[in-house]
């Protein structure tokens, strides 16, 4: 549907080669706008001068002064959606990171379908304390309109994300899109990116007008009236569009109760709504490269299309009026599934393919999407660095030009044998999936740092169980809204496809090279890499070695880049502090290789994102060693995810960690060294005197000494004093030790002395804290805590004179120590 077998006139091939240069230039124009900060005023004046040039001057010239127009008005276009917040906007007034909520009353309109939050999952997420544990929530946006201050209403924009506390229920006020609501709640703005590997949503959020988030209860919301005619419309058209999305989840969710696996494939894929659940599901597509087949696309929708016209055609030829029904048949798929901008993406590329075609004139396709990507960058310039826009566009444009045949190469029809013919079919799915993988696998490993060997092979399996679970999906859903009784009948059918799609996937997943993690790339061999892929599919010969040498360059260009980002160049170690709430997570490196100091969060899927996406951007793409300082599960939540994910050879934990395990059999320890002999991790126990080894440098193991029986469990912590031949710079980390560790450390006559320390427990502040602190005397401090230890001012007295990075406030804090004796230390935000 989106490709033709046809080779372009040369009328098309201009019209092609203008679209294509436009789009260049006006992308460039994106991110010239982005990174130099300069006003949209001064940008359209530039327009405006080099459109005038155009108009004047002649030919080559004039299409310069044309092209130059379009950039300067892409920069401008850039300026306006990514500029400073308009004056009335919330994110001027919200508390940022590192502040304390406030509370606000305000107005506005819900612009999505309500939702319960699904808990976040990872390997122990079943063992979090109940204390701990985060009430149901329900989620939607609110557009505000208004905003009380000192007792009096004024204007306000911006965009809010809405979380109820469901712990009393909704008490009557439901909430559904559309409505136009007053609630009263905590409130915080946008939060920015914190960790290494993080994706920073701040262009994004701008872009959409997404100010931040506020916390409330059911009793605080009340439904109001709106004043304007327009609002009351458009509040009609959501509810509308709200009520069929409920219906279709209702639909879709009752056909694969009691699988979580067929669920996250079928959410996914027929409701835009991605979950990974107990079993990692998306994830694992992710891992194997096929997260585009997840992520409702430019394919899902050209399959719904697809399917739409199958069933016109079925009735007989009906001429233009086919690409008409199916438009509208998009229409109502675009209504079903949440209006995220890869669906909104996807459904416009179809559509104006769909039109044109209608039209009965014969466009280029190239072009055509060319012109396209340029008015949604017009719309959504942030989206340029969005890797499911490179894709969306980038792949769809490669396989129209894959259709395009190369004329010295396509025999006649008369010439092709029976043989040829069969050998096409077998082998055009395997050439079209190579080639798709080969050209997105430059940006990919930019974006993610990922390589899926087995992509291809995957693709060829998984992608007619995805398409079966199109298929039956809408057959379910066509029944459910038409003849209800009769969709039960088909959900057997759903529950089959799409389980089998995701233990495909999940299989592929288990084998060793199904994924490879590398380190990052440059933007110029993301783009050379890109180019030279183009160029061996559509230029190359066999018999030229060209082809060999481009390849060859390319693989020591990558292999150089790979081997810069792998060692500590100038620095003996690296200490890394993660931001992971109330909680530890520290990365130490030295030499190449890297261990990590606890591996713990609130949060259950640490292990399995933050953690190894933040590896993977210090260069750390496999760690050895995982220490887990005591058997307090924040110190351990994301093991078992990132001993899987990072390739981890040996954890280290204390004697007290293992004593618990073998005195309780379903303890949390338990559970996790009985996991990690089954993956084949090596368990060892560490006491005072040991040493472990990490790169050029180790960690002396200062505490607990061997037979210790705590008090209290945080006192049988590990403490380490991280040290290098290399530097006379040293580090002490110490777990979440308390008065009695403190004082057998300050008893035991080791030279504790350090430039850098771990703040003990978080930061928990008495004065046998502050006395261990003031004895080490460091001049750096590093304190991983959540919101509620920040600033504690009854460490003032402490802190003067120190670098002092806390987590909550500053994101990951790094220190170097140098191989010249120095110390360097900086903050992520």
């Amino acid at each position: 549907m989106l490709t033709r077998s046809r080779i372009p006139s040369p009328t098309q091939l201009l019209a092609r080669h203008r679209a294509v240069l436009s789009f260049a230039a006006f992308a460039i124009g994106v991110w010239l706008g982005i990174s130099s900060g300069l006003s949209g005023s001064f940008w359209f004046a530039l327009a405006c001068i080099a459109a005038g040039a155009g108009v004047v001057l002649r030919e080559t010239p004039s299409k310069s002064a044309l092209l130059a127009s379009l950039l300067f008005i892409g920069a401008g276009a850039a300026d306006v959606h990514l500029g400073p917040w308009p004056s009335d906007s919330l994110a001027r007034s919200l508390p940022g990171a590192g502040e304390p909520s406030m509370v606000i009353e305000v107005e506005g309109i819900v612009t999505s379908t309500p939702e319960l939050s699904r808990q976040k999952i990872g390997a122990l997420s079943g063992y979090i304390p109940e204390h701990v544990r985060t009430s149901s929530r329900a989620h939607f946006t609110l557009r505000v309109h208004r905003i009380r201050s000192d007792d009096q209403w004024r204007d306000a924009s911006g965009g809010l994300r809405v979380f109820v506390d469901l712990e009393d229920g909704w008490q009557g006020n439901r909430v559904n899109s559309g409505d136009h609501l007053r609630l009263t709640g905590n409130a915080r703005g946008q939060a920015l990116s914190a960790n290494p590997g993080e994706r920073d949503f701040a262009h994004y959020s701008r872009d959409r007008g997404r100010v931040g988030f506020i916390t409330t209860s059911p009793g605080l919301i009340e439904h109001a009236e709106s004043n304007s005619a327009w609002t009351r419309t458009e509040g009609m058209l959501r509810g509308w569009r709200g009520a069929v999305q409920s219906r279709a989840r209702s639909i879709i969710g009752d056909a694969v109760e009691g699988d979580a696996k067929a669920e996250a494939v079928a959410r996914a894929l027929l409701l835009g709504r991605q979950h990974s659940g107990e079993y990692d599901v998306t994830g694992a597509f992710r891992r194997v490269g096929l997260a585009h087949l997840l992520a409702v696309s430019g394919f899902h929708v050209a399959v719904a299309a697809a399917m739409a016209l199958l069933a016109i055609r079925l009735t007989g030829d009906r001429g233009w009026i086919e690409p008409m029904i199916v438009c509208a048949a998009l229409a109502v798929y675009v209504a079903i599934v949440p209006m995220r901008a890869p669906i909104f993406r996807a459904a416009m590329i179809v559509l104006v393919v769909l039109l044109a075609d209608a039209l009965g004139r014969r466009h280029d396709r190239i072009s055509l999407l060319s012109w396209l990507a340029i008015a949604w960058l017009a719309f959504r310039p942030s989206d340029l660095f969005d890797l499911g826009f490179q894709l969306s566009f980038g792949l769809t444009w490669w396989l129209m030009l894959l259709a395009e045949p190369r004329s010295q190469d396509t025999p006649e029809l008369d010439e092709m044998s029976r043989a040829d013919v069969a050998k096409w079919i077998v082998l055009n799915p395997v050439r079209t999936a190579a080639a798709c993988w080969s050209l997105a696998l430059p940006t990919v490993v930019y974006h993610i740092g990922l390589v899926s060997p087995l992509a291809v092979l995957a693709t060829l399996v998984t992608v007619p169980l995805i398409i079966a679970s199109m298929w039956v999906g809408f057959v379910v859903l066509l029944l459910g809204v038409v003849i209800p009784p009769l969709a039960p009948l088909m959900s057997g059918t759903l529950r089959f496809v799409t389980g089998s799609a995701a233990e495909v996937v999940l299989w592929f997943d288990s084998l060793t090279l199904a994924t490879l993690t590398m380190r990052d790339v440059t933007l110029a061999w993301t783009i050379a890499a890109t180019c030279c892929v183009i160029w061996l599919w559509r230029r190359a010969r066999f018999r030229d070695l060209r082809w060999a040498a481009v390849v060859v360059g390319l693989l020591v260009w990558f292999g150089a880049e790979q081997w810069a980002g792998s060692g500590t160049t100038g620095n003996a170690a690296e200490i890394h502090m993660l931001k992971v709430g109330d909680a530890s997570a520290f990365v130490v490196r030295s030499g190449g290789d890297a261990l990590l100091w606890d591996c713990g969060s609130w949060s259950p899927d640490v292990g399995r994102t933050d953690i190894p996406d933040a590896c993977r951007a210090l260069g750390s793409t496999r760690v050895d060693t995982i220490v887990i300082t005591h058997a307090n599960i924040d110190h351990y939540m994301g093991v078992l995810d990132a001993a899987r994910l990072l390739r981890v050879r040996t954890v280290i934990t204390g004697e007290s960690f293992l004593a618990q395990a073998r005195s309780n059999p379903e303890s949390t320890p338990a559970f996790v060294l009985s996991e990690l002999e089954r993956m084949g991790v090596e368990h060892r126990v560490a006491v005072r005197g040991d040493e472990i080894e990490v790169g050029d440098a180790s960690l002396r193991v200062l505490h607990p000494p061997a037979g210790f029986d705590p008090r209290a469990e945080n006192d049988a912590s590990l403490v380490a004093m991280l040290e290098s031949e290399s530097t006379p710079a040293r580090a002490l980390l110490t777990g979440d030790i308390q008065r009695e560790a403190m004082a057998m450390l300050m008893e035991s006559g080791d030279d504790l002395r350090a430039d850098v320390i771990e703040l003990p427990h978080h930061g928990s502040a008495h004065d046998a804290a502050y006395a261990f602190v003031e004895h080490i005397d460091p001049p750096i401090v590093l304190q991983s805590t959540g919101m509620r230890r920040v600033g504690d001012a009854r460490w003032d007295h402490v802190r003067e004179g120190r670098e002092w990075f806390v987590t909550e406030h500053d994101g990951c804090a790094s220190v170097y120590l140098t191989k010249q004796g120095t110390i360097r230390a900086d903050s992520y935000r």
